[in-house]
């Protein structure tokens, strides 16, 4: 969804974490911060 530059404490330099959107609930959208070593891409899945 988006990101922001941050201190990484456990880095002790600034870094950019990331805003990710989780999923669509019921109630409202839930979503998580993440530092961007944290972060896995996405396999593209192939359309038939």
């Amino acid at each position: 969804m988006g990101r922001f530059f941050a201190f990484a404490q456990h880095r002790g330099q600034w870094g950019w974490k990331y805003l990710i959107w989780l999923k669509d609930t019921s109630s409202g959208v839930l979503a998580d911060v993440a530092w961007e070593e944290d972060l896995e891409p996405l396999r593209e899945e192939k359309q038939q």
